[in-house]
């Protein structure tokens, strides 16, 4: 990596900082920003002037690791704002810089700001665009207090506390696909979100499986198959407006209660005794009549434990007859077994009779 230029003679330490802020601002270089566009993508600060109030309160770290050159704000962006007036705080990856990856310093970005969140009680979100953490920083990035596993740590603990939304507009492979995972709720981009823990190309080489990126862990799949999309939208301005309004339902955090808003008027259109008849009326008679009660198959057990055999139910009150297992053993018939056991009033007690063994051969429902 390229370090930083020494600033110019007769540039002034303000003019130089500028510069820095403006280089970093920028992101990654050029041709990266190119293959967003290509692929339908916005550069991350786009993103956020899309789904933040205008003007930001704050930004964390924005020149993290300017001194090693190529690496603008260590790849993410981390900033403080207001979405529709409340506050939020927002980490968000920057594709253009290493792929959107997870370095040393993003990683203390990123719980460093979820542990602002939870001191202040905001709201975070979660714009999701990285292909995972550098394989050649890990060493570094294990263990500590502000190390990769304290995302997921902080995650949890501020789970019930503040609300907790991820926007998936890009891949989440390997140890980032948690970070939807364990959000409130993750929308997803059709054709661009992507959560796996191994590649298919990984997949093949293991257990010799060809599979595509949309079956191992497409944006489709996991809103149709595994349930971690909640929402699957067909860009990222929808996504971001989803986004935008789920937050409006809820309060800042848990001691908070939710917004409220005046009520519609209702829709035009049939009132509920015309979507649901009464008892009383011929269409509900009507239906009744029309439905049919199949015989269910069911096993009672008698006052000793014992398991009776199949049942049936009566034709006219739908109680549950049966004979018992033990008056068959002992060859004492199955008497009251018929299709019929009581009057046709559901209200009145079955009447069934009983085997020669003194026990009941039927059970009542009809109550």
């Amino acid at each position: 990596m390229n370090a930083e230029p020494e600033p110019k003679p007769g540039v002034t330490p303000d003019d130089d900082l500028r510069r820095r802020l403006d280089v970093a601002r920028a992101g990654g270089d050029p041709r990266y920003h190119a293959k967003l566009r290509e692929q339908g993508k916005l550069f991350v600060r786009d993103r956020l002037e899309r789904i933040m109030d205008p003007g930001w309160s704050f930004e964390d770290g924005l020149l993290a690791r300017h001194v090693d050159g190529n690496l603008p704000a260590d790849g993410v962006v981390t900033v403080v704002g207001h979405i529709g007036g409340r506050p939020v705080c927002v980490i968000a990856n920057d594709m253009t810089v290493k792929a959107g990856t997870w370095g040393l310093r993003t990683f203390q970005k990123m719980t460093a700001m979820q542990e602002l969140a939870g001191r202040t009680k905001s709201a975070l979100l979660y714009l999701v665009d990285s292909a995972g953490a550098r394989i050649d920083e890990q060493r570094a990035s294990y263990a500590g207090r502000k190390a990769w596993g304290n995302i997921f740590y902080n995650q949890i603990q501020l789970s019930g506390v503040v609300p907790q939304v991820c926007v998936l507009l890009g891949p989440s492979p390997a140890g980032t696909a948690y970070q939807p995972a364990l959000c409130d709720v993750c929308i997803m981009v059709e054709g661009n979100a992507t959560a796996y823990i191994g590649s298919p190309r990984m997949s093949e080489m293991a257990t010799g499986e060809k599979v595509t990126m949309e079956e191992m862990g497409g944006a489709d799949m996991h809103s149709r198959v595994s349930g971690l999309g909640d929402f699957l939208c067909a860009n990222e301005e929808e996504a971001l407006a989803v986004a935008k309004q789920y937050l409006s339902y809820f309060p800042g955090h848990w001691t908070e209660k939710p917004p409220l808003e005046p009520a519609r008027p209702p829709a035009q259109g049939k009132s509920i005794a015309d979507i649901v008849p009464s008892e009383s009326s011929p269409t509900s008679r009507a239906t009744r009549a029309a439905c049919s009660f199949p015989t269910l198959p069911t096993k009672q057990l008698d006052s000793s434990g014992r398991a009776m055999r199949s049942t049936s139910r009566c034709s006219s009150c739908r109680t549950y007859l049966a004979s018992w297992s033990a008056a068959r053993s002992n060859g004492q018939g199955s008497s009251g077994t018929g299709r019929r056991c009581c009057s046709r009033s559901p209200r009145r007690a079955c009447h069934a009779s009983r085997s020669s063994s003194g026990r009941l051969t039927a059970v009542d429902i009809s109550r």
